[in-house]
């Protein structure tokens, strides 16, 4: 049995009772057809709104609910024909939510809930390509048209793939030998070039394909007080760092035109090492706190305004350093402390610093060490918080945006910079002694004095 309900994901959040399932026998319009009678009670304006739900059920109990996220896109029927083959596609995810198995894929249209556990051994079989005539025997504990059914239903939300046969030459040059399946998300340019994770993350941080809210929604806080905007102190005597002259360097800074213009990723290093004083100066421009703010009726937390701008001014990123070169500081890993413009010790030279190091060099394919690396780690739930699950695509925004800032100071500056593609986020969570769920490193970028040309 197919039934049908109508509903959609922002309303059915406001509802008090889930959709009401509406079976095609009980509609009048569905038993005139047959005479010719116009069909006034046509459902495709729903389906193409994304607002019809379907399920299959046997027994008076349900086996299968496709809920839509969006609206579909145009398709052919959804049932299979026999000679079909059908696969799972790669981009389907299969997981937990509260009590039920939810069957999802960033390319659908809609997501499967799987009601009964008579289905699994399906999904698991259709992990590889199966004939349309032989989808009965993934499910001996059901009848050939329900698991027909259920196949297509999942083949009409996107959830699995439809082979197209394609003719497969033998040794002797002959075009008698079976048609070779070949699947559109392997083979088209499109989808074929995204990753499963890339793709599921693109989906879930961006309207038109999600069921959850995206904005400052507040998901916990009801739950957990909010985190502070600065990481609290460990106690250990700081480096104070001096402060330059806002006026002077805003009088003798080249221009920014000119600055933009001429920056550049520089990856080897100069052989003078970089002096403490640069380093200062280059994290005042770009990372220091300007202002404090407590908690306002627009902002639910404490807050600071820094050179650089923050989804909500959360700012999560705390900045490190793991330095082996610079003049007027020992080898060794650094936290800067942006409200008092201070460095504090985190672990010297021999805490396993040359791990960063010599990763940061691999990453950009040069054999010298970087003299000081800048590692942005994020404190997650700064931004979780008031953010939900947009909160991780807000962060690596906010990492873009440091990098280009500090490219521009150091360019300014006379130094050289360069950002890094990755890093070792479990090695610097070692080091660090956190919890990488709770603090990790998110972006590295080089710092060292420019090379003579």
């Amino acid at each position: 049995m197919l039934e049908c309900a109508i509903m959609h994901p922002i309303c059915e959040q406001r509802m008090h009772a889930p959709p009401t399932p509406m079976r095609f026998e009980d509609f009048p319009w569905v038993l005139n057809l047959p005479s010719g009678a116009p069909a006034e009670g046509d459902l495709s304006p729903l389906e193409r709104r994304g607002l019809l739900q379907r399920s299959v059920a046997w027994n008076g109990e349900l086996l299968l609910t496709a809920r839509p996220t969006c609206r579909p896109p145009g398709r052919e029927g959804m049932m299979p024909t026999p000679a079909s083959v059908y696969r799972l596609s790669r981009f389907t995810l299969i997981r937990r939510e509260g009590a039920r198995i939810i069957v999802e894929s960033p390319a659908a249209w809609a997501r499967a809930i799987v009601h009964d556990r008579a289905l699994m051994p399906l999904l698991h079989d259709l992990g590889e390509a199966v004939p349309g005539t032989e989808l009965a025997r993934l499910c001996a504990q059901l009848p050939e048209r329900i698991v027909r059914a259920v196949v297509a239903l999942l083949h009409h939300a996107g959830l699995v793939c439809h082979a197209r046969e394609e003719p497969c030459d033998d040794e002797k040059g002959s075009t008698a030998a079976p048609p070779r399946a070949s699947f559109d998300e392997d083979t088209a340019p499109g989808p074929a070039q995204w990753a499963f994770h890339d793709l599921l993350f693109h989906g879930r941080t961006r309207y038109g394909n999600n069921l959850e809210p995206l904005g400052k929604t507040y998901p916990f806080r009801a739950r957990l007080d909010p985190p502070p905007a600065l990481r609290p102190h460990s106690g250990v005597p700081r480096l104070c760092l001096p402060r330059p002259d806002l006026a002077q360097l805003v009088e003798h800074d080249p221009p920014f035109a000119a600055v933009v213009e001429a920056r550049r990723s520089v990856r080897r290093p100069g052989r003078v090492a970089l002096p403490l004083s640069a380093l200062g100066e280059l994290l005042f421009r770009t990372m220091r706190v300007r202002e404090l703010s407590s908690p306002t009726a627009e902002r639910a937390y404490e807050f600071s305004d820094r050179p650089h701008p923050s989804a909500g001014a959360c700012h999560p990123l705390e900045t490190y350093l793991a330095v082996d070169r610079c003049e007027g500081l020992e080898p060794g890993l650094f936290r800067y402390l942006p409200r008092e413009h201070a460095l504090e010790p985190v672990c010297g030279s021999e805490g396993g610093v040359d791990r960063l190091l010599v990763d940061a060099a691999h990453a950009t394919g040069v054999a010298e060490r970087p003299q000081v690396l800048m590692v942005l780690a994020a404190r997650f739930a700064r931004v979780s918080w008031a953010y939900g699950p947009l909160s991780y695509s807000l962060i690596l925004k906010e990492v873009g945006v440091v990098f280009q800032s500090v490219y521009l100071a150091a360019t300014a500056m006379g130094l050289g910079a360069c950002a890094l593609g990755v890093g070792n986020s479990r090695v610097f969570a070692e080091l660090v002694g956190v919890d990488p769920l709770v603090e990790t490193s998110v972006g590295e970028i080089l710092l060292g004095s420019m090379p003579a040309h």
